[in-house]
C-alpha cells in the first residue's frame, strides 16, 4: 500500500496535472507543502527540530557554498555555449520580475518543495527500502518526475541530479532550513544567468 501511495503521489499527480493545469504550479506546490507541513508537524515520530536544525545547516554550510560555486560556474559556462540568447535574460531585460522571483521563489515554491520531496518521503516512505540512503533514489526520481510539468528535458535532467544533491544535504543535515537554503540558491542562480525559462511557465509570455 506504501508503494502504490508513493507512486500516486509523486508520479500519478504530477502527470495528472501536466495536461490538466487550471492554476499556478505555486498554488499547487503550497497546498501540498502545507498538506505535508501539518502531517509531519503532528506525527509524533518525526523530529520537528529537524524543521530548523541550525546545527546541522551551519556545520553543512561551507561545503554548500565551495560546491554551489563550482556548479554555478559550470552552469554558466554551459548557457553561455548553448543558450547564449538567454544569457541574464531576466535581470537585463525583466529586472523587476527577476527581483520578485528571488524573494517568491524560495519562500513559495522551494520550501515546499523540500517538505514533500525531502521531510515528508524520507519520513514517509522509509519502510519501503533496507537502507537509508536508498531513499535519496527515491527522493531524486520523484524530484525530477515532478518536473514533467515542464515538458523539457534539460528541466528534469537538471532536478534528477538536483534532487541527489538536495537529498544528501537532507540526509547529512537533517535540516529543512538548510536543504531549502542550498535549493533556492540553485534555483535562483537558474534564474539569473537565463536557464530558469525551463521551469517557468511564464517565459514564454515575456519574450514575446
Amino acid at each position: 500500500m506504501l508503494w502504490a501511495e508513493f507512486a500516486a503521489l509523486y508520479f500519478l499527480v504530477p502527470l495528472f496535472y501536466a495536461f490538466h493545469r487550471q492554476s499556478s504550479p505555486l498554488l499547487f506546490l503550497v497546498l501540498l507543502g502545507a498538506a505535508g507541513l501539518i502531517f509531519l508537524y503532528k506525527n509524533r515520530s518525526f523530529r520537528n527540530e529537524f524543521f530548523l536544525n541550525k546545527k546541522g545547516w551551519s556545520r553543512d554550510l561551507p561545503r554548500v557554498l565551495r560546491l554551489f560555486a563550482l556548479v554555478a560556474l559550470g552552469l554558466l559556462i554551459f548557457t553561455v555555449l548553448v543558450y547564449p540568447q538567454f544569457l541574464f535574460y531576466y535581470p537585463r531585460h525583466h529586472f523587476s520580475v527577476w527581483l520578485s522571483l528571488m524573494v517568491i521563489y524560495p519562500l513559495l515554491s522551494v520550501y515546499p518543495q523540500e517538505l514533500i520531496y525531502r521531510a515528508f518521503l524520507f519520513h514517509r516512505y522509509s519502510e519501503l527500502v533496507r537502507r537509508k540512503r536508498h531513499l535519496m533514489h527515491l527522493s531524486a526520481l520523484a524530484f525530477a518526475f515532478g518536473h514533467i510539468i515542464y515538458f523539457h528535458p534539460l528541466s528534469m535532467l537538471l532536478t534528477f541530479f538536483g534532487g541527489y544533491l538536495f537529498s544528501w544535504t537532507y540526509f547529512k543535515t537533517r535540516s529543512l532550513l538548510a536543504v531549502s537554503f542550498e535549493h533556492a540558491l540553485y534555483g535562483c542562480l537558474l534564474y539569473t544567468i537565463g536557464l530558469g525559462q525551463f521551469f517557468y511557465t511564464g517565459f514564454d509570455k515575456l519574450i514575446r
